[in-house]
């Protein structure tokens, strides 16, 4: 999996275990996360950080690019979008918010493949904003049999 990023583009960060490159138009640091040496998360934290507004317009974006996408389906059928008016800071810091969205990819029928999600969500540090995203296969996760 490393080897095909490589090929994309992607480099080895300076603090070893991440590569970085440009993912969808953005900066990111990624992460591959594997479980008996088969990748179970794919996971993609944006370079550089954005103000309120532009975070809101950055995550819209993301959910209009999937909901568009004939090879995702919204995992909960309901809409992501953020208003205009939305306080995001507000929302996460006085009642514990959460912004994510969540697709399924869909499988050669054409049929949601519930055991490869894709979710994003919004990650606040000090009133600055960036997306993270997960690519998940849940059949190459953990279950406990090393317990």
């Amino acid at each position: 999996m490393i080897q095909k990023l490589k090929e994309k583009g992607f480099v080895l960060s300076s603090y070893g275990d991440t590569l970085e490159g440009e993912f969808n138009g953005a900066s990111v640091s990624l992460s591959v996360v594997t479980n008996n040496n088969k990748v179970y998360r794919v996971a993609v934290f944006d370079n550089n950080d954005s103000s309120e507004a532009d975070i809101k317009i950055r995550f819209n974006n993301l959910c209009r690019q999937f909901e568009n996408n004939s090879r995702y389906v919204n995992a909960t059928g309901k809409s992501y979008e953020l208003t205009e008016d939305e306080k995001i800071s507000y929302e996460m810091i006085v009642n514990k918010k959460r912004y994510e969205a969540a697709y399924y990819q869909k499988a050669a029928d054409g049929k949601p493949s519930f055991h490869k999600i894709v979710w994003f969500m919004i990650n606040s540090d000090a009133g600055r904003y960036r997306i993270v995203m997960f690519y998940d296969n849940a059949l190459n996760q953990a279950n406990g049999e090393d317990l």
